[in-house]
């Protein structure tokens, strides 16, 4: 299995000036516990971001509520939180210099373009899979 993180880091370390154990540390440690998770990474000056792109079937079930962040979320809230992050962090020029996508497969460079796209495009996948098992359990009732 292709361990991404020191590819990673080679292409982002030079970049961060400050907070370096965003990347280090933190990154590190959520690419070792999910190792096959894609995911857009953001590297500035002052540290890092990482915004993973889960399956769906890692969402909790329809209707139940799990911890999240300070309170708790139903899934469709934590698919929903996805796409404002990124935007919110490409609105600082700092985040958009080197923005990674990995996609279970692969690192590569990405602008902040194909970032929006792609979390777009996550966001409808995900929506038309739940629209999908909706419709199946209405068919079923």
């Amino acid at each position: 299995m292709y361990n991404c993180f020191e590819e990673l880091k080679e292409k982002t370390l030079p970049v961060i000036k400050a907070y370096h154990d965003d990347l280090l540390k933190h990154d590190k440690r959520l690419l070792e516990q999910f190792p096959e998770s894609r995911f857009l990474h953001f590297a500035g000056e002052h540290g890092t971001h990482i915004v993973f792109i889960t399956k769906h079937t890692e969402y909790p079930p329809k209707g139940k509520l799990v911890r999240y962040i300070f309170d708790f979320a139903d899934r469709y809230k934590i698919l929903m939180d996805k796409r404002p992050l990124v935007g919110s962090i490409l609105k600082n020029p700092m985040w958009t210099s080197k923005i990674h996508f990995f996609d279970g497969h692969r690192l590569r460079r990405v602008d902040a373009v194909k970032a929006r796209e792609i979390m777009q495009d996550y966001e409808r996948h995900i929506l038309a899979i739940w629209n999908e098992e909706n419709r199946h359990e209405a068919v079923a009732a």
